[in-house]
């Protein structure tokens, strides 16, 4: 998975960063007054991120330099890829957008700020519920003379559950992988995951679908666990040549998960061996223990841990809830699962 340690971020990231992908979204999903606006053929994808590093478990971003009419400006895209909706993706977008500003005035003689148009990605199984508008999460009641001074945007959303499958358009890749985020979050998952197969097996192009095939096995594999073994090589003999795919993505999933295992044993006895290794009676001695190793198990998984994520371990005070979190980090598949169940053990 090389640095990028979170699948959904991954493959967001090898299906938009591709120009004619990128070009097959706004062209689908932009509204018809501002996709006129856009000229295509101008699109550069850069490679930097604004993200602050606590929420990247949960969310990815890429941003677009475009031509709006007779400007240059940007399309900055939110990808949340967890199962809810978040509340504050306003607020959010506001400080991105002023990274973003920040930098175009470091690399750009010109003294005027471009435009950016915001458009955020979701993913989750629950319906988008809240508003699109700063304005939405601000407390403005009996404030109306008070609105020409406080900020207010709008952004685009793509709540891909909003959508039905054949809602869902552009060019036979676009859509595969756009269906194959729709669904990676859901029970149906196998269910669907053969339409979208099929789908693959219209492309002409051979390579190109087996690439296709390769990127969406390995996603589907690390994201869910509601596709089989057997699905997967059903899927793959659908595909000419396909089922070639499937013994070498085995060999590298089996070899991963081998290192994946001997590491977590590894913390395992550590931490095993540091509680053997205590006095009965010095409970700070095995709090702290427990914390190391939750520590280390969590750079190993997600990088290292944020310094309020620290702090709140360091705040409980019960060996066993320590414990009991030590093994609910196994189960989590995503970071903000498990800041979640120490803020309720909090």
């Amino acid at each position: 998975m090389g640095n990028i340690a979170n699948p959904h971020d991954k493959f967001f990231k090898e299906v938009f960063s591709d120009k004619e992908r990128a070009i097959d979204f706004l062209v689908n999903f932009l509204p018809r007054e501002l996709a006129e606006l856009v000229d295509l053929a101008s699109i550069k994808i850069s490679k930097d991120s604004f993200i602050d590093e606590e929420f990247r478990e949960a969310f990815s971003d890429l941003l677009y330099e475009v031509e709006f009419a007779r400007s240059t400006g940007y399309i900055y895209i939110l990808f949340e890829h967890k199962s809810h909706p978040e509340r504050y993706t306003a607020l959010q977008l506001l400080k991105y957008m002023t990274r973003i500003w920040d930098l175009h005035l470091r690399q750009s003689p010109k003294p005027e700020l471009p435009i950016i148009l915001p458009l955020v990605l979701y993913q989750g199984v629950e319906a988008w519920r809240f508003g699109s508008t700063l304005r939405d999460i601000q407390d403005v009641q009996g404030a109306d003379r008070m609105l020409p001074y406080t900020p207010d945007f709008r952004y685009l959303l793509c709540d891909l559950s909003a959508y039905s499958d054949e809602q869902i358009r552009g060019g036979v890749i676009f859509r595969a992988m756009t269906l194959a985020m729709k669904y990676a979050l859901r029970e149906d998952l196998q269910e669907k995951f053969f339409d979208i197969i099929e789908l693959l097996a219209t492309l002409a192009d051979k390579r190109k679908g087996l690439e296709c095939l390769e990127l969406l096995f390995r996603y589907l594999a690390q994201a869910s666990d509601k596709v089989t073994g057997e699905a997967f090589q059903e899927a793959a003999a659908r595909i000419q040549e396909g089922e070639n795919i499937v013994p070498t993505l085995a060999e590298q999933w089996f070899q991963e998960g081998l290192e994946k295992g001997k590491l977590q044993g590894k913390l395992e006895g550590k931490l095993e061996g540091k509680l053997e290794g205590m006095q009965e009676g010095k409970q700070e001695g095995m709090l702290s223990a427990v914390r190391d190793v939750i520590l280390e198990i969590i750079e190993a998984r997600y990088g290292v841990a944020s310094q309020r994520l620290v702090e709140k371990l360091n705040g409980i005070q019960s060996y066993e809830v320590l414990r009991m979190l030590h093994r609910q980090l196994n189960k989590c598949d995503e970071i903000v699962e498990f800041e979640k169940l120490v803020d309720r053990a909090l």
